[in-house]
């Protein structure tokens, strides 16, 4: 902006009034909408406030306040300097293509105001046509989508890969309930603690809280306490579609029969994140069982899961993490794919790394603890 019209502003802005009763008092005669839009068609055909005065009949100080006026309200973009023909076609071309206001910017040099502010002129005009409601509102939301997706990619570039988030996509993969199209992502047990982890990762990832709620709700199939088919459920969810859109992409998919474990990414993360995940995957999928067969009295840890290729991407991650007694069976009947650990260091190792939630495996680890040290000879302390 030109150096007389800041120090002009300046004086105005001092003298407590307005550019409008600064240009009323010196006249004495108040601008009418025809000749503001006169005044703008003018000043876009290169003309300057001398001849502007002559044209308007206007005074030259008062066209120099009115111009400011219209700058000040966005009606009049400063050192306005005249389109083209060529420049106007290249618009026009541009934006029935669909390309975004900030390409065409960048294509003409221009900023995104000053390519705005000329389609309105244009449209005033008539050679473009305005918009119909349905295409301004098409607009609008793509507008919104980049805006959100932009969001999105912002948070993603801040996510670290570590323990939390490990244990995020393990309970993904497991019960956690993942919508892309719904934007969502939540979990749902009759487990306080699991709930409760569950949470504290997704404020540890994305650094935003869940919403809660808990209910009572019957399922079908499984019986609570005294003998009803009744529970008290924790629900916990996180909504932001763009963003966990740009979270599939990266760490995804978490589908049920689609999921899978890149192991060279997971194994570059780290052990403190294969664990995260082990241990959100075992809270989710994980028991540890005792085998009552007389012949052969041993714990077992199972993973189970219906999808054997996700399945065999947890077997390679132990297997990184150092156990090496895993088998993965097929249940014939039903098809589920049960992947377990037998040796009993191995199971010792396990209980003691892997950090779970669950009260009542918390409470069968202490018990196969003990058994496992007692039968190698360990002192248990």
């Amino acid at each position: 902006m030109d150096g007389r019209v800041i120090a002009r502003i300046d004086r105005v802005k001092n003298t407590g009034y307005s550019w409008e009763m600064i240009a009323e008092l010196k006249t004495g005669k108040p601008w009418t909408k025809e000749e503001n839009e006169r005044f703008i068609d003018l000043k876009r055909k290169g003309k300057s406030h001398f001849e502007i005065s002559k044209i308007l009949n206007r005074d030259y100080g008062a066209v120099e306040n009115h111009s400011c006026v219209l700058i000040r309200k966005g009606l009049l973009l400063p050192n306005f300097r005249r389109w083209s023909r060529k420049e106007d076609s290249t618009l026009i071309k541009l934006r029935n293509s669909g390309i975004p206001y900030s390409e065409i910017a960048t294509t003409l040099n221009k900023t995104e105001d000053v390519i705005q502010a000329h389609v309105r002129y244009l449209m005033k005009k008539g050679i473009i046509k305005p918009p119909t409601q349905k295409e301004y509102s098409i607009r609008r939301i793509n507008s919104i989508i980049k805006h959100k997706t932009e969001k999105g990619m912002k948070i993603m570039s801040r996510i670290v890969p570590n323990y939390w988030l490990g244990y995020l996509i393990g309970v993904l993969v497991g019960d956690g309930t993942y919508s892309k199209s719904g934007g969502y992502i939540t979990l749902e047990t009759i487990d306080f603690e699991f709930n409760t982890k569950f949470k504290k990762s997704v404020k540890e990832v994305f650094d935003s809280d869940t919403k809660d709620r808990t209910y009572i709700r019957k399922r079908i199939g499984v019986q609570f306490k005294n003998g009803k088919y009744e529970g008290k459920f924790y629900s916990s969810s996180f909504y932001n579609k763009y963003l966990l859109i740009e979270f599939d992409k990266e760490f995804g998919p978490f589908f049920c029969f689609e999921w899978f474990i890149p192991v060279e990414k997971y194994i570059k993360y780290g052990k403190e994140f294969i664990r995260g995940f082990v241990g959100g995957f075992f809270d989710s999928e994980g028991c540890i069982y005792f085998n009552k067969n007389p012949k052969s009295k041993e714990w077992r840890i199972i993973f189970s899961s219906y999808n054997d290729r996700g399945l065999s991407g947890v077997k390679s991650l132990l297997e990184y993490l150092g156990y090496s007694s895993i088998k993965i069976y097929t249940n014939s009947s039903n098809g589920e794919h049960s992947l377990y650990v037998t040796n009993k260091q191995e199971i010792l190792n396990f209980i003691s790394e892997i950090e779970i939630s669950i009260p009542r495996k918390i409470k069968k680890f202490k018990e196969a603890e003990i058994f496992i040290k007692n039968k190698l000879n360990i002192n248990y302390l």
